[in-house]
């Protein structure tokens, strides 16, 4: 519902706009889904070489440098990590990891985080707890050069979006072919 707002939108989009339209369809959610709960990641690329990123739960947001090392950029919520800052690694390997601390949930309205960031070009991920928890480094490298055999899992989802933004003469994006099928890029026309 979000995703095709944001598309079919004409309004100019500010982070102040999107937690408004967030909150409004948590308000047309919640009677249908009294005991659901979502991880959310979105970015908001414009022409003005800036981009913003939503974020609430346990995706998380890294780049990608030109060495394929990520550099994560934002930290999921959960409660590992409620009152501390700490290393991925470290959320990782405790068992409090898979309780949020915020989500898009049913019970109450959390606003998401906000992260701005101008003059952004490069290669971003978009990644699920089960890629960024349950697989080591090399296996990332592995899976995002197109290695699934680590994606089958009993627990969590292994998901992972690779997405190149480029603001040379014009905004372009190049979603990765190798790309989970659960995760997508979608534009305005």
């Amino acid at each position: 519902m979000l995703v095709d707002w944001f598309v079919e939108t004409a309004e100019a989009i500010t982070a102040d706009l999107m937690v408004n339209v967030l909150r409004q369809l948590h308000e047309n959610l919640r009677e249908q889904f009294p005991r659901g709960s979502a991880s959310v990641l979105l970015i908001h690329a414009t022409g003005r070489n800036s981009i913003t990123v939503f974020h609430s739960g346990d995706c998380v947001l890294g780049e990608l440098d030109t060495n394929d090392v990520i550099a994560w950029q934002t930290r999921p919520h959960t409660l590992t990590n409620a009152v501390a800052e700490m290393p991925l690694k470290v959320i990782a390997q405790s068992p409090t990891r898979h309780l949020l601390t915020r989500s898009f949930r049913s019970r109450a309205f959390e606003p998401p985080d906000i992260l701005e960031r101008e003059e952004f070009s490069g290669t971003l991920l978009l990644a699920s707890d089960g890629f960024w928890a349950e697989l080591l480094e090399k296996d990332q490298a592995k899976f995002l050069a197109g290695d699934q055999s680590s994606a089958e899992t009993d627990r969590d989802d292994r998901s992972v979006l690779r997405l190149r933004i480029s603001f040379s003469d014009h905004l372009m994006f190049a979603m990765h072919d190798k790309s989970s099928k659960n995760l997508y890029l979608r534009t305005q026309p």
